[in-house]
């Protein structure tokens, strides 16, 4: 269970306790070799002998040849493979799909979709053929994705993203809450959740030791990407003999990440009261040099953060949300009341570039003197 902060031994008689969890958690897969003009003509001598048919209209025939094998394998199998718009968000729409049987793991969905991309292009000689220039432009090309949604014993719905061009570009998107849950099941723990938290009635002090193992463990995470994106989808681009054949191998780093402390009151009048306190004080005392102090280190964006204060309902029109937000480039602050009687303190890193520290998955740990977790106490 998380130490206990200032806020929980303040209210510490009107709590039931409380935990930190991972969230969402992405993570780009990436073929360290091939993001270099030199490796990525090497990868085409190992995978058909030289280079002579390198050319971007090759290039472009290799995504298509992957979506019509992926198109094949649905039909065979009776996967739904649907087409998506650009900006709809592909988990939401993918949870009509998912598998009233328990039991089931694999694939249960494909989603098709457009967006950019960094793509190899070829420029070549217009008397001789041998290729002068081989690059990816600035502005990247819009080009075909494929959204695998896998249902993995352990971490539940699971989403590979992969572009169709080569080097295949994929990412993966997890639940850490979800992770936890399944773990807690298999300890038989006493779990009881609300959409994505965790409720009363659990047992806060183990669930919250198994987020803290979560968000240590690069480990976990690493193999499940290793059991799902080669044998479930790379599959269509490369097969194994060609995954082999040329070495290929995902390397992995960080691109958002979501850490949060949740506080678990006794009545849902105290937490309404300590929350709408807690905001009157934000909205009076809260300044940019106490925003540098959270947010960290000088060298963030140099931009002013923007807060903003805003009131909703979830989606059975039930509660009143109130969520505070604060925003400073890339990094975000959020708490926000949900399911009645919890309080959330989250930390969303957006693109995790904005850290500048490694992001490799090696060096992956929410540590709780780190930037990250540190900003949710």
């Amino acid at each position: 269970m998380a130490a206990r902060d200032a806020f929980a031994r303040t209210y510490a008689d009107e709590l039931l306790g409380q935990y930190d969890c991972p969230d969402r958690l992405i993570f780009l897969a990436y073929n360290p070799r091939l993001q270099s003009g030199g490796g990525f003509r090497c990868f085409w001598r190992e995978l058909f002998g030289d280079d002579s048919r390198l050319t971007s209209e090759h290039i472009a025939d290799l995504a298509g040849s992957m979506v019509r094998r992926l198109g094949a394998y649905c039909d065979r199998h009776g996967v739904p493979i649907l087409d998506a718009a650009a900006r709809e968000r592909k988990g939401d729409s993918a949870e009509a799909y998912i598998p009233e049987d328990p039991e089931f793991t694999g694939l249960f969905l494909v989603q098709k979709s457009l967006a950019p991309a960094p793509v190899w292009h070829v420029e070549r000689h217009r008397q001789k053929g041998h290729i002068i220039k081989l690059y990816r432009p600035k502005k990247w090309s819009t080009v075909r994705h494929v959204f695998f949604h896998i249902m993995d014993r352990e971490w539940g719905h699971v989403t590979i993203r992969m572009c169709c061009h080569p080097p295949f570009g994929a990412m993966v998107i997890l639940n850490g809450h979800e992770w936890v849950r399944r773990r807690a099941a298999e300890s038989a723990l006493r779990v009881r959740t609300d959409g994505n938290c965790f409720i009363e009635g659990s047992d806060l002090g183990r669930l919250g030791a198994l987020g803290e193992r979560l968000a240590a463990s690069a480990g976990d995470i690493q193999a499940l990407a290793e059991r799902w994106i080669y044998t479930a989808c790379l599959c269509f681009g490369l097969s194994t003999q060609e995954q082999e054949q040329t070495a290929f191998r995902y390397a992995y780093s960080a691109f958002q990440l979501e850490y949060s402390r949740n506080y678990i009151f006794r009545r849902g009048c105290t937490l309404d009261q300590v929350y709408q306190s807690l905001l009157d004080r934000t909205r009076r005392a809260i300044g940019l040099e106490q925003l540098k102090t959270i947010l960290g280190y000088k060298h963030r964006p140099h931009t002013r953060p923007v807060i903003a204060i805003t009131r909703s309902c979830n989606a059975q029109g039930v509660y009143d949300l109130t969520t505070l937000t604060i925003t400073w480039g890339a990094i975000q602050l959020k708490i926000h009341d949900k399911s009645g009687r919890l309080l959330r303190a989250e930390v969303t890193v957006h693109n995790a570039k904005a850290l500048r520290c490694a992001r490799s998955l090696e060096k992956l740990r929410c540590d709780p003197m780190s930037p990250c977790r540190g900003a949710c106490a």
